[in-house]
């Protein structure tokens, strides 16, 4: 049978085999539609199998996960070990002589979603049909190998990307816990003086807590770096040397009891009508909440809708500041981003910017810290909600102001290169989704 005649069913199987979540080991790695990335190719995380309690599908590492409710969505996966899956989800193997990378990237393909999404079956919560889709023709084209091969690689340079973002995320929160939660510059110089140290081996021992560093290592580094020395020298310098009661607990003396808004300022949204096309189709962003959940609590780049200029004009939406922090306020309430750019929200979210000059990751990471907090003071039944109260009656330790400005300073570096891993990520994703059909239909050889 020559490749023209191959139709998908002849080069893949669909693996029906079922288990009960109490039937396999607690830590058993559980997949559901959550954790796949809506029109990225990849996973954003994966569960266990003691997060659910009814019946799942079976996979092995290297099967190809493809979900089937609304498949317009376009979530699909290479399993990156053996585990249990949603039902929702197609447990795709491939047969003998399919190369499983090819079969991947004809499974993302935006043919292949486009035909899966016109037999599907239901109104509101359509699903693809296997019978529908083993009938698919098999793309007409050779090297099949080296197609998979070039596609993966760029996959691979974007998993590497979104491994080192996660590790520069890692490190940010490290410090912003160290400083504002745990206060340990302050703990490591009461330490300090209730040990006798003067007023320089105090400041010392902070700098120590800071920078993690050995006096060794901080000796080299006056003679090697003094402006780095000095500089965090004076960050030391800025926390104080003891702690005070508070109704929150303990705190670093001088700082205050406050709320999140007395450090940024409330941001609001909105949606220009949408019976009037000239509001629509824009060059400027439109950050829903679906959005800013997609973001995964990161930088967000693209959203699904744009607007113009004279969309905004008028309407209530407003062009936010590159840096503002976004959180949702209703449906997936407590997802959070930071923009990339300037764009405008709609009404159910809010954007929260920084009084000071500098301090807006500051904000990011506070949001981050606080978001549990913020879904304990959600309001409602069917949808939850975050309000401007929500967010005066969470309190947090509030420093001064020199050090939140030096505490973004730090990270600022960090925050800029996940930007950076994530711009070069976006492009190379269009990248692959561009050459992906003209490899598929032998447009483009290899």
């Amino acid at each position: 049978m020559s490749d023209l005649q191959l139709t998908f069913a002849d080069c893949a199987e669909l693996v029906s085999a079922k288990v009960h979540p109490k039937n396999v080991a607690q830590e058993t790695p559980y997949i559901g539609l959550e954790h796949i990335v809506e029109n990225g190719l990849i996973l954003n995380g994966m569960g266990s199998a003691s997060d659910v309690d009814s019946q799942k599908s079976v996979f092995k590492k290297g099967d190809i996960l493809f979900g089937k409710l609304r498949p317009y969505f376009r979530k699909v996966v290479i399993a990156p070990c053996d585990g249990i899956c949603s039902t929702d989800i197609w447990v795709v193997r491939p047969k003998v002589n399919t190369d499983r990378n090819f079969l991947f990237y004809w499974m993302g393909s935006k043919q292949f979603i486009d035909d899966t999404t016109r037999a599907s079956e239901g109104t509101k919560m359509p699903r693809a049909k296997w019978n529908f889709a083993a009938k698919f023709k098999k793309p007409e084209c050779k090297n099949e190998k080296e197609i998979g091969l070039i596609l993966r690689s760029l996959d691979k340079k974007i998993a590497l990307n979104r491994q080192i973002n996660q590790t520069l995320e890692s490190m940010a929160q490290v410090i912003f816990k160290s400083w504002f939660v745990d206060f340990d510059p302050v703990k490591a110089k009461i330490a300090a003086l209730e040990s006798g140290e003067d007023a320089e081996g105090v400041t010392r021992t902070a700098m120590r807590a800071i920078s993690g560093k050995t006096d060794d290592e901080l000796d080299k580094m006056q003679a090697g770096q003094p402006e780095d020395y000095a500089q965090l020298k004076t960050t030391a310098e800025l926390f104080p040397e003891a702690i005070q009661d508070s109704e929150l607990g303990e705190v670093p003396e001088g700082w205050r009891v406050g709320n999140i808004l007395d450090c940024a300022n409330l941001l609001s949204g909105g949606t220009p009508k949408t019976k009037v096309s000239e509001y629509w189709s824009g060059e400027i962003p439109w950050v829903s909440a679906k959005d800013v959940t997609n973001a995964r609590g990161s930088f967000i780049f693209g959203t699904e809708k744009t607007i113009t200029q004279l969309g905004i004009n008028n309407s209530s939406a407003k062009l936010l500041p590159k840096y503002t922090t976004i959180v949702t306020a209703r449906g997936t309430v407590g997802s959070y981003c930071i923009l990339s750019g300037e764009m405008a929200i709609n009404q159910s979210n809010y954007g929260l910017k920084s009084k000071f000059e500098r301090g807006d990751f500051f904000v990011f990471f506070s949001v981050s810290n606080l978001v549990i907090e913020m879904k304990k003071h959600s309001y409602g039944t069917v949808f939850d909600t975050i309000t401007t109260k929500t967010f005066k009656e969470i309190e947090i330790a509030v420093p001064p102001e020199s050090v939140i400005q030096h505490f973004d300073e730090k990270v600022n570096g960090l925050m800029n290169n996940i930007l950076l891993n994530l711009d070069e990520s976006n492009m190379l994703a269009i990248i692959r989704d561009t050459f992906l059909p003209k490899l598929m239909c032998g447009e483009i050889r290899v």
